[in-house]
């Protein structure tokens, strides 16, 4: 009829305007001499991409190492950009789907029939250039006019909801969604929308039921950068989906790059896989390093282990040496000049282990030292004594019978200070403790190390 002629040669003279290396190209149109149009197009070899999944779904070897996925993703950009270059210049395909997709043998990926294409008015604000221009492309309201009004347009499973019926202009976002619904199919090879018949999958898609990749294929690898595109390009309200073709296309490259898709909304410990994947050399050495730094810290831990428990012996020792000296100092009471020499010791070395068993000596010894230096310096470390025991009483009234260094000046006024609040039968607070110890000057942190040691 003439109206099949026109639709025709609309499709004809609507390709032929699109000259792009992933939109078959047309070469000429016209009528015969019989009056019959015809246009002639380039010649491809090669399958559709509906031909390919199909031959992959059934497992055939030699197209499963032709095309994996990274292959067909590959090729699924190369429509990306067909597509775009379309809509750049004011047209939606409207009939997105594998049959439409021929696959040459070296590398090509050709977007076909666009029969049901439409040209779309300039955006308000839209650059003329964006469009298509009057001498290359005929007026769209005529084009668009040939098409059956109040008629579904388009594939069931790959068109939109707003080709499907729903209240909604056509636009690009319409191409957007059938593009989700490509990757779905490469990912899954099942659509995303089906029925128990055609009227049923119409309605499903009016609707927005997509189903869920990991339903559909649960046997097979979906990425997560890759389920969220196609989640977000599925979107019923055209308003959620990608506001273009590149920035659908983008996400793609974001994905074969071994980066997080914007879609995906990843988290630290996703993207940090991700990088680890994209940085496998860099990422086997640092683990290396780690397990070589682990190690090094296991040994010397153990090392460590080792020597704090040879320590803790010879301190056990040490202990049990003083207290057989104690014993045998409380036995004999007499003060020889060997005890002398072990309480000066006991200064010298300003160690207050055993406390109390040496203020029993250091009290003793001071009863027959004649010496007034000697008492001096024994007074001070008996005062000393006193403090880490939190004797304050008592160490005050050793700190006043002697000119006390300057060293010590802080613990006699402490002493006195604390004298005043505290019986020696008494023992601090834990919070009165960490009071006294912020006041002690960092010169003599060890007083409070032994301080802390006691309570």
């Amino acid at each position: 009829s003439d109206l099949e002629k026109e639709r025709f040669l609309r499709e004809a003279r609507l390709t032929s305007c699109l000259q792009h290396p992933n939109i078959l190209s047309v070469y000429d149109l016209g009528l015969d001499e019989e009056g019959t149009p015809f246009f002639t197009m380039e010649f491809v070899r090669g399958d559709t991409l509906k031909d390919i999944i199909e031959k992959l779904d059934a497992g055939d070897e030699d197209y499963a190492q032709r095309f994996p996925l990274s292959r067909l993703l590959e090729l699924f950009i190369k429509i990306c950009d067909g597509l775009a270059y379309a809509h750049a210049r004011g047209v939606v395909h409207l009939d997105v789907k594998p049959a439409n997709i021929k696959v040459g043998p070296f590398g090509e990926g050709l977007l076909c029939d666009w029969g049901l294409a439409k040209v779309l008015r300039p955006e308000r604000g839209e650059s003329a250039e964006k469009s298509v221009l009057p001498e290359e492309l005929p007026d769209g309201d005529i084009l668009n006019d040939l098409t059956l009004r109040g008629v579904v347009k388009g594939t069931p499973g790959f068109m939109a909801p707003e080709q499907a019926g729903k209240e909604r202009a056509i636009s690009r976002q319409t191409d957007i969604y059938s593009l989700g619904a490509l990757l779905f199919y490469i990912l899954s090879h099942r659509l995303p929308i089906e029925g128990e018949s055609h009227r049923e999958q119409i309605k499903n898609t009016r609707e927005g039921l997509v189903r869920r990749l990991k339903d559909v294929a649960p046997d097979r690898f979906i990425p997560p950068g890759l389920a969220a595109v196609v989640r977000k390009a599925l979107a019923l309200n055209p308003a959620d989906r990608y506001v273009s073709v590149s920035t659908f296309r983008d996400e793609l490259d974001r994905y074969l790059l071994g980066f997080a898709t914007k879609a995906q909304r990843a988290r630290w410990w996703e993207r940090l896989g991700l990088l680890a994947q994209r940085r496998r050399i860099a990422f086997k050495v640092a683990l290396g390093a780690l397990a070589l730094l682990i190690a090094l810290a296991v040994a010397s831990f153990m090392r460590v282990l080792g020597e704090k428990e040879t320590a803790e012996a010879a301190r056990n020792e040490a202990q049990e040496n003083l207290r057989l000296y104690k014993e045998e100092t409380e036995v004999s009471r007499a003060l020889s000049e060997s005890i002398r020499e072990t309480a000066l010791d006991f200064i010298n070395d300003e160690d207050f282990l055993n406390a109390p068993g040496k203020i029993k000596a250091i009290t003793s010894h001071l009863e027959q030292e004649p010496d007034p230096e000697k008492r001096q310096v024994l007074l001070e470390y008996l005062a000393l004594l006193h403090f880490v025991m939190q004797d304050f009483q008592q160490a005050g009234e050793c700190f006043g019978q002697i000119h006390v260094s300057k060293r010590y000046e802080t613990c006699r006024d402490l002493a006195v200070q604390y004298g005043k609040v505290k019986l020696d039968d008494e023992w601090l607070s834990a919070t009165e403790l960490v009071a006294l110890l912020k006041e002690l000057k960092r010169h003599i942190r060890y007083v409070a190390y032994y301080m802390t040691y006691y309570h």
